[in-house]
């Protein structure tokens, strides 16, 4: 199951970097035309943190281990 789910995480992670490399400017605007390519991947990149942070705190109820 990990592994599976491991895979389709690569597999997502290198259909993102392709259409990333699209852009020669991450400056540009995105498709929808609402902001650039750069503001879309912050964006993606804070619910990523936001999400992996909840992960966390259940790994902390689960073991009782903090920090790194």
């Amino acid at each position: 199951m990990v592994e599976g789910s491991m895979a389709r995480w690569h597999e997502e992670c290198a259909a993102a970097d392709a259409v990333i490399a699209r852009y020669g400017d991450l400056s540009d605007l995105a498709p929808a035309g609402r902001g650039t390519v750069r503001a879309y991947l912050l964006k993606v990149l804070q619910e990523y943190a936001r999400h992996n942070g909840h992960a966390d705190i259940i790994r902390e109820r689960i073991d009782g281990r903090r920090g790194e």
